[in-house]
């Protein structure tokens, strides 16, 4: 699956096996850091998130994409509008039939 992966983007952990390294865990959500290409062809990117400390110095602390999905960013709509406003104790007009 090729992502659109971006610095700032948020991760969300589908598949983790290593053990090693026990800061990542399956749904766990990261911001991702730092984007690494492993070939020269692009179709394997890393991700890398500062937090996590690699226990291996020779490793590039970079994480297999395929292991994550990219969470879209939203964009705030009408439906977003009316619950900030039901949260802040505001009313919400209503809709007339009519």
């Amino acid at each position: 699956m090729s992502d659109d992966w971006k610095v700032g983007d948020l991760a969300l952990c589908v598949r983790w096996k290593a053990r090693e390294i026990p800061q990542i865990v399956v749904g766990g959500v990261y911001t991702v850091e730092r984007l690494w290409t492993y070939y020269e062809d692009a179709k394997c990117k890393g991700l890398s998130f500062d937090f996590v400390e690699v226990p291996r110095p020779d490793c590039n602390s970079s994480f297999d994409a395929r292991c994550f999905r990219r969470i879209k960013p939203h964009t705030p709509d009408a439906e977003d509008a009316e619950v900030i406003a039901l949260l802040n104790g505001a009313g919400v007009k209503e809709a007339s039939d009519a």
